[in-house]
């Protein structure tokens, strides 16, 4: 329903929950270390709008329809910010409430950035806390167990600095801090993002973590794609 005043609008969906600065690619740990990666889904009901320059939008989530009842994360989102036209610049926060049978997650997010020129600059961080409601007495290691089908409490920084001046081509870096109970790790990643003919784009990522593990890996995409 989008024929209400001021830019308001109200939806029911299933599909990527809104949070943090969103992005097309899935590689940045800011979305996949709390479990928001490309295959993330929530069936909600979302309401929002953009009166002006500001911009809200107000999520009830019912849980991913694909996850096992007892791990659906049921609860609140919201996510708002400013935007405007001089350089691009915008800010953005969200917050996030859920829980299921097994846990309580609280999330927060404080991002931004500007596109001066042919650049494009973006900044995040990201507070995740993570509360186990059910542990397994019996089993050896339960938290950490619960903890690899749930990412724990983590704080996570990651910068992004790209160059847009070439017709249909992207390139930059990505620099990421993690933090958690079981790691602390930096992640250094370049890239490029080529669109050499309509409906397709390919991504070549080279990535280098080190910390409390340490590991290149080289990451290739190609999306095929259809607007209408």
């Amino acid at each position: 329903l989008d024929q209400i005043p001021l830019n308001l609008y109200v939806r029911a969906y299933r599909g990527q929950p809104m949070y943090g600065l969103r992005r097309p690619n899935h590689s940045l740990w800011i979305r996949e270390r709390i479990g928001l990666d490309q295959f993330a889904a929530t069936e909600a009901i979302e309401a929002g709008g953009t009166p002006n320059v500001p911009f809200l939008r107000a999520s009830l989530m019912r849980g991913d329809p694909y996850a096992r009842p007892e791990d659906r994360q049921r609860g609140t989102t919201l996510h708002g910010g400013m935007r405007g036209v001089t350089l691009g610049w915008h800010v953005n926060a969200s917050a996030w409430d859920s829980e299921s049978d097994k846990n309580q997650i609280k999330m927060r997010a404080l991002g931004g950035g500007l596109k001066p020129w042919y650049f494009v600059l973006m900044g995040e961080r990201n507070w995740r806390k993570v509360e186990n409601k059910v542990l397994d007495s019996a089993q050896p290691g339960a938290l950490q167990s619960l903890a690899s089908r749930v990412h724990p409490s983590s704080e996570i920084t990651e910068w992004t600095v790209a160059f847009t001046g070439i017709p249909g081509v992207i390139v930059g870096g990505v620099q990421e801090a993690l933090s958690d109970p079981y790691q602390d790790s930096q992640r250094r990643s370049v890239f490029v993002d080529l669109h050499p003919i309509p409906y397709l784009q390919l991504e070549l990522w080279r990535r280098q973590e080190t910390g409390t593990r340490s590991l290149f890996d080289t990451l290739a995409t190609a999306h095929l794609y259809y607007d209408f």
